[in-house]
């Protein structure tokens, strides 16, 4: 008598042996997981495009800091400045100036100068004992390729001739110019307004 219901073998669950002679199945398709990775790789480098490479400043020289090249010339001058004050070494002082020097001064209508503003340095150097002599805060702003400003606060502590330690503090604006090297030709508190130092 036939059975009406097969009886259930651990052999059926097997796959069937494939007949001789028929097609072995295509392998997975390589295309589609390449065109995954390259697009995945173009959208890696399009997120750093457009993040870009750090802050602002502009790049070149600075050891990608973003620091403007303009800059970091314009603050070597003004260390150089700040040197020769603080040493009260006036042949160095007048190399950091333009010999067309604008020297705004508290007081006096219009602005004194070259010759004027080291004759006032000299005068000061004579008479006071220099402590300490700081451009603090310093922010620099190029003006193209020759030309930029600086501004700070200016910290001067001194004796004066009678043995007294006294601190002068003004916000300063020191204009720049180049020519061969980097000079000073304004100098001023903000806004061209005049300024204290040399006291």
């Amino acid at each position: 008598m036939p059975l009406r219901h097969p009886v259930s073998s651990p052999w059926s669950t097997l796959p069937l042996a494939r007949e001789k002679g028929a097609a072995a199945p295509a392998p997975p398709s390589r295309g589609r997981g390449l065109r995954r990775s390259v697009g995945a790789g173009f959208l890696a480098v399009l997120l750093l495009l457009t993040t870009g490479c750090g802050g602002g400043g502009g790049g070149g020289e600075g050891g990608g800091t973003g620091i403007d090249p303009v800059e970091t010339e314009v603050r070597a001058a003004l260390d150089v400045f700040q040197a020769a004050v603080q040493n009260e070494n006036l042949t160095q002082a007048r190399g950091s100036l333009s010999p067309s020097l604008r020297y705004f001064r508290a007081g006096v209508s219009g602005w004194e100068d070259h010759t004027a503003f080291l004759d006032r340095l000299a005068a000061f150097f004579d008479s006071a004992t220099l402590l300490a002599f700081d451009l603090r805060n310093l922010g620099v702003s190029p003006g193209g390729e020759t030309a930029a400003t600086a501004r700070g606060t200016l910290v001067c502590r001194y004796q004066d001739a009678g043995g007294t330690t006294r601190e002068l503090t003004e916000e300063v604006e020191l204009q720049f110019e180049r020519v061969e090297t980097w000079q000073i030709t304004s100098l001023s508190r903000f806004n061209l307004a005049g300024m204290a130092f040399p006291p």
